[in-house]
């Protein structure tokens, strides 16, 4: 029986204009009362969460951070599973402004910038952050948790590939999209946020079902006995996840989220002969 579906944000729940369509709001709605708990495991800070937890009624926990916070977002309790070390931050700092990589630093509470670019604006409206600007990264209040690197330039990827590289096993990088690579610290990833939720809650693997979309998702996926994606999955995505769903932008996760209703009442009735 599957006891909790653990769900990636952008891209998968949400379509690619970040619209929670009314089919997916109903599928939550309907698993919840099913007895699946719908956990959100996101790149997003907290306060970014928010506004979609509220409405989904998902609120008592919630993976923000690509699993640096793991936490309750009703209270704002939260265990912090790991913070990007002072040096990656400089070195990450160092090798970005030469070929025009924006970045964004994220604490539990704020959100800073060394500069408000065009495609920091862009980001942030997209998803309703608020970035603080600042001179030096000394400024900053609080341990980082997460670097994001923003690259609308054609040779994003390289440059990515190169940032990563130089930072080697110092820090954890995954691509979110094409133009964004998310830092954090090694130890740091939605699996080993979604393992310690597990183990607090006495789950085992095979209860925990997870759909993602993005390369910070492999963990998650690779730890959740049933693997789940959309249509508009990255390649390495779909290679792990053998179910496949329409894309977010026709509301997959909600045919995702019938599939497991469907499981579980498969196994009810097995259960009951």
């Amino acid at each position: 029986m599957i006891r909790v579906l653990f769900s990636d944000v952008d891209r998968t729940l949400l379509t690619h204009g970040y619209e929670l369509l009314p089919e997916v709001f109903q599928a939550v709605s309907a698993a919840r009362k099913s007895g699946i708990e719908v956990i959100l495991a996101t790149a997003r800070p907290p306060m970014a969460v928010l506004p979609y937890a509220e409405r989904l009624g998902t609120m008592d926990m919630c993976i923000c951070l690509n699993g640096a916070w793991v936490g309750g977002l009703r209270d704002g309790e939260a265990t912090i599973l790991g913070q990007v070390p002072s040096d990656v931050i400089d070195e990450v700092v160092e090798m970005s402004a030469p070929v025009g990589v924006e970045l964004l630093f994220y604490t539990a509470t704020e959100i800073y910038t060394p500069r408000i670019a065009p495609a920091v604006l862009t980001h942030c409206k997209r998803t309703g952050e608020v970035a603080n600007e600042i001179a030096d990264v000394r400024q900053i209040r609080g341990p980082v948790l997460k670097v994001l690197c923003i690259s609308t330039l054609p040779d994003a990827n390289a440059v990515f590939r190169k940032i990563g590289e130089s930072i080697g096993d110092k820090a954890a990088c995954a691509k979110s999209r094409t133009d964004l690579l998310e830092i954090t610290d090694s130890n740091v990833s939605k699996g080993r946020a979604v393992a310690e939720i597990a183990r607090q809650r006495g789950l085992v693997r095979s209860e925990c079902a997870a759909i993602g979309d993005s390369d910070n998702d492999l963990s998650l996926l690779a730890w959740a006995d049933v693997k789940l994606t959309v249509d508009n999955a990255m390649p390495a995505i779909k290679r792990i996840a053998p179910l496949h769903f329409a894309s977010c932008d026709v509301g997959g996760i909600a045919q995702a989220i019938a599939y497991l209703q469907a499981r579980n009442r498969s196994e009810q009735y097995r259960s009951a002969q």
